[in-house]
């Protein structure tokens, strides 16, 4: 039960403490008085929009605190338990707070938590049914979830299980599109792969042949030059110069000779022969290198136009591949591993289409199941809205849930494969059709009040809210709505915003909400009405601002018959 709602600058709202009572509690008063703010204020505690603009004046932030009796409700004291939160004494105190920069604090039992925390709290404690709300049973896409609603734990359950399956079926398709499209790709990719593999393996490469090949043309294109430096250098060595033919051999040997004479006369000219043979020695072995050269220089144009071509084709490679012949090497080793690699790539887009497979398999029977759940829950479901329309006023109506007929080769949705449509006839004697066509405002609302009261039984949820649910009706139709919120109110907490008298009078609290201006600033202010300020009110309600003694004496009528 609601025991308190306490707000802070809020709208109009400096500061106010509304206390709540069990059974019905009604809220009234003028248009623009701040019943909306009251309910909005509800709505924020319990985890709806966080608006900066909510806050009132220059105030720096707005609290909305809502203080429960939990004491006598398991779920919510379990759900508690698991978050490590406990209800003193029964108590559970909530707490949202919305700041100038927009940021917003929430606190269950003056602890902070995240939002989703605090809404999984709040959901197990107050529905609340907004103003126009009912206007949603228009819309055909809506009805499923109403019918939903008013399942049990099974049947949630059942609606989870199809969300779930939906889920996994739909990010193994996702994968499986991603994997076919890259497969695509892939193959594309492998064509081009394997074009550089052969252009590579067909180079036969080897390391550091670019240098030996430069260098091998820089000796061919030089070819005569280094014949004649050879040629000639052979020449003052060992071939012999000059007139008389000597060679720098000749001259050396000749002077070898002539130390060789006189090497036995001292250590000193023994030395010098042995240096000089020596010279002598080294001087004929670079004369037989140079003679080899000579053999070795060669013009070879056929050769040269070789070594071009290779050139020209490692030069078109690099361009390609890598600046050197080591790097295209290191590239051509990349291509076969990832070419190795892509032959992976159908394995695993085989395994995702089995995947798939296998998911919508698991799909197509939860979402069976559900709606054999579905087709059952509503048979149940349109007996109870029928049962309590006729309480509503509305004892010749007729109510039916259509399934639409399902779309062949139609994967489910994650509502399953059921498309519902409510239908009404609201008079005897005339067909079932849409609720859009033949439910007038006053009907909805109604019919809306009649599924809440469904939900609030099987949900269990202690405090139901009405904003305004009265809207479109008045005489003999308000009066049982009254009685509705009043039975309804006999085995859990009502809090009903309403412009009727008739359901005002029923009342086991009534609350008036008014505004009044105080240094140029307005206020609303919300006041406990005794019975004297109910009959004021009442006859208010009735007949407007001008109260007349017979608005008085009606007013009273209804209290004492209430």
């Amino acid at each position: 039960m609601l025991l308190q709602l306490a707000i802070r600058s809020i709208a109009l709202i400096d500061r106010l403490e509304i206390a709540f009572g069990p059974g019905l509690n009604v809220l009234t008063g003028e248009t623009g008085a701040g019943k909306s703010i009251v309910v909005g204020s509800l709505d924020f505690v319990l985890g709806g929009r966080a608006d900066k603009d909510r806050i009132a004046g220059d105030a720096l932030k707005g609290q909305v605190e809502a203080l429960f009796d939990v004491s006598r409700q398991a779920r919510v004291l379990a759900l508690l338990e698991e978050m490590g939160l406990e209800a003193e004494d029964g108590l559970l105190p909530i707490q949202r707070e919305i700041h100038r920069n927009g940021r917003s604090l929430c606190r269950v039992a003056g602890v902070t938590v995240p939002l989703a925390q605090l809404k999984r709290v709040t959901s197990l404690l107050v529905d609340l049914h907004g103003q126009h709300a009912h206007q949603s049973l228009l819309d055909p896409a809506t009805h499923l979830g109403f019918l939903d609603g008013m399942g049990d734990a099974a049947h949630r359950a059942r609606v989870q299980a199809v969300r779930a399956a939906h889920e996994a079926w739909s990010q193994a398709q996702r994968a499986l599109t991603e994997a076919s499209q890259g497969a695509l790709e892939r193959a594309r990719r492998e064509d081009m792969l394997r074009f550089q593999l052969d252009e590579l393996d067909g180079a036969a490469l080897r390391e550091g042949e670019e240098t030996e090949l430069e260098q091998q043309r820089t000796v061919m294109r030089n070819a005569e030059k280094i014949r004649e430096a050879v040629e000639r250098a052979y020449a003052f060595v060992s071939g012999g110069v000059g007139e008389e033919g000597l060679s720098g051999l000749d001259a050396l040997r000749a002077a070898l000779e002539a130390l060789a004479s006189v090497a036995r006369y001292g250590e000193s000219y023994e030395h010098a022969h042995d240096q000089l043979a020596e010279a002598v020695y080294a001087i004929e072995s670079v004369a037989e290198d140079i003679d080899g050269l000579r053999d070795a220089i060669e013009a070879d144009p056929a050769a040269l136009e070789g070594i071009e071509a290779r050139l020209d084709l490692l030069g078109k490679l690099r361009r390609k591949y890598g600046a050197t012949s080591r790097e295209m090497i290191a590239y051509r080793e990349r291509v076969r591993e990832e070419l190795d690699a892509s032959e992976h790539g159908q394995a695993r887009l085989e395994a995702l289409e089995r995947q798939e497979k296998a998911l919508r398999a698991t799909l197509l029977r939860e979402a069976e199941a559900l709606c054999d759940a579905r087709h059952t829950l509503a048979v149940r479901f349109r007996a109870q809205v029928l049962e309590q329309l006729a309480q509503l006023g509305m004892a010749g109506a007729r109510f039916d849930v259509r399934f639409a007929p399902p779309e062949p080769d139609r994967a489910p949705t994650a509502d399953g494969m059921d498309r519902v449509e409510f239908l009404l006839s609201a008079n005897a004697g005339e067909p079932l059709r849409p609720l859009a066509r033949v439910a007038s405002g006053g009907e909805l609302s109604r019919i809306m009040l009649a599924f809440k009261c469904i939900e609030a039984d099987s949900e269990g949820i202690p405090v139901l809210v009405f904003d305004e649910v009265d809207t479109g009706i008045s005489g003999e139709a308000a009066n049982k709505v009254g009685m509705k919120l009043k039975q309804v109110a006999g085995n859990r907490q009502v809090l009903c915003i309403t412009h009727l008298a008739q359901i005002a009078a029923l009342a086991d609290h009534h609350l008036h909400i008014s505004k009044h201006v105080e240094q140029d600033r307005t206020f609303t202010q919300v006041e406990p009405l005794g019975f004297e300020g109910r009959k004021q009110e009442l006859a208010r309600i009735i007949g407007g601002e001008a109260v007349t003694q017979l608005q008085l004496e009606m007013a009273e009528e209804m209290l004492k018959k209430a």
